[in-house]
């Protein structure tokens, strides 16, 4: 199988910094893993319009480096950043479903390892670190960063933000504290670009320098971007070479609505290269199983016990710890009916999974896109809302009124008695049992639902005459 990898940055439009702060650290892990296909990535929408725009230069997203990975042939791809903290545009890399490397600073980060990296200064005064800043609750490792400069270092460090909780007038607070008269200026920003220029050292207006020699302190500056340190360089290659070395492979697989001509293609390549098949058992059954089972024939298949209507925390920790250990280097598939990520199982043992498995999500078509389609019902057209939900009783009642489609999946209780809502509300529904398999019913009207009582059915309904025929 091969592997690839994308190392991505926020980015800057600066043609300089970019050169001097991103492309050598890019350059470095290149060059640690030299036979992997490699894709560069700038998750800031914003610069890569300005780059488009201004220079007619195209840089991928994380999304666009994906798709390159894998039209070169890249299956097990994974994904290094060069982020200080993970926040905001670190999540974007996260919501790939893929595996994502360490940024600088991280819950469980060696910090000793962190302050060696960024080379701090033992010359006296106080070292006043910058960071970016942020609203999300990573903000906080800048302080813990702050704790362990000091810990480590013979001169004072403070470490303060442009857009986060320690801003400016924090920091010169905090100054006030320290007898000291110099001030070494030094970016916590990967690369020195517009924040740097313009906020940290610039001789005009309210900027970092400015405002701190007003205040009465002698600054210097160190304005080199981390990316030009010698260390940062070698933490994130490193990174990038823990990343790949894992060889666990996960892909967590929605196998649709149930048959098996409705899997799709990526799905069906996966289970290929899968060695070991794990499906959640409920007492026997497993109908995401029989939906693959054309495609798996000589497959190690290995159930997990999930009582569906009993499940338990422990459950979904034994899951979880089964499939680390059974899938201990090998390339792994777990199937689950519909899509993997919409009230499925997979959602909750994903969030026990060890970091070090790299996991890859392919969807599935769900229960309710196949019961519009075959209902032959506009599931929503433009300007419209669409309501998703897994039972009926415990909507707020002004709810309804707000949408115009509608699917409910757990009816099998009393879906007569929602048909009556529904039907009261102005909806037009229907009862879907078992959706594209050779017993599948859609009834639409009430009176027919007395005797209905099948788990695997859903209702669905728009306001007016919902289908076409």
């Amino acid at each position: 199988m091969t592997r690839g990898i994308i190392v991505a940055a926020f980015g800057t439009s600066y043609r300089e910094t970019r050169e001097n702060c991103i492309e050598p650290v890019v350059k470095e892990i290149h060059e640690a893993l030299p036979d992997l296909p490699m894709e560069m990535a700038f998750t800031s929408r914003i610069i890569k319009k300005k780059l488009w725009e201004r220079d007619g230069e195209h840089v991928h997203d994380e999304r666009g480096a994906l798709k390159a990975l894998q039209l070169r042939g890249a299956v097990d791809i994974r994904i290094q950043p060069l982020h200080i903290i993970p926040g905001h545009e670190y999540e974007k890399l996260t919501r790939l479903g893929l595996a994502v490397g360490a940024p600088l600073m991280h819950p469980e980060v060696d910090w000793n390892e962190v302050v060696d990296s960024l080379e701090p200064s033992e010359k006296p005064g106080v070292t006043l670190w910058i960071g970016h800043g942020t609203d999300h609750a990573a903000d906080a490792l800048y302080d813990q960063l702050e704790l362990a400069l000091n810990q480590r270092g013979t001169s004072p460090s403070i470490v303060g933000t442009i857009e986060g909780e320690k801003d400016l007038e924090a920091v010169l607070e905090e100054l006030r504290t320290i007898e000291a008269e110099r001030v070494l200026l030094r970016p916590l920003m990967l690369v020195a670009g517009d924040h740097v220029i313009h906020d940290i050292a610039s001789d005009e207006g309210d900027s970092w320098k400015s405002r701190l020699e007003r205040a009465g302190y002698q600054v210097e500056l160190d304005l080199r971007g981390l990316g030009e340190l010698k260390g940062i360089r070698e933490l994130f290659r490193k990174r990038a070479e823990e990343l790949m070395a894992y060889d666990s492979k996960l892909y967590v697989i929605g196998t649709g609505p149930g048959a098996s001509d409705l899997i799709t293609l990526r799905a069906l390549k996966a289970l290929e290269e899968s060695e070991l098949i794990f499906v959640p058992d409920n007492k026997g059954k497993n109908m995401a199983l029989d939906t693959v089972q054309p495609y798996i024939e000589g497959k190690k298949i290995i159930r997990i016990p999930i009582p569906m209507m009993r499940v338990t925390e422990e459950d979904y920790n034994y899951a979880a710890r089964l499939i680390e250990e059974e899938g201990r280097g090998k390339i792994c598939s777990f199937i689950t009916i519909g899509d993997a990520l919409t009230y499925s199982t997979a959602i909750y043992i994903l969030e026990r999974l060890s970091a070090d498995i790299s996991v890859e999500i392919i969807p599935g078509i769900p229960s309710y896109i196949a019961a519009f389609d075959r209902c032959q019902m506009p599931l929503t057209v433009k300007g419209e809302r669409f309501l998703l939900v897994d039972q009926f009783e415990e909507l707020p009642e002004d709810l309804l009124a707000q949408v115009d489609s509608i699917a409910v999946l757990k009816t099998n209780h009393n879906p007569k008695e929602l048909f009556e809502e529904l039907k009261g509300q102005g909806f037009d529904p229907r009862y879907v049992q078992r959706v594209s398999l050779a017993e599948e019913k859609v009834v639409d009207w009430e009176e027919e639902l007395s005797l209905e009582k099948d788990y695997m059915s859903l209702v669905i309904g728009r306001r007016g005459k919902g289908g076409y025929r």
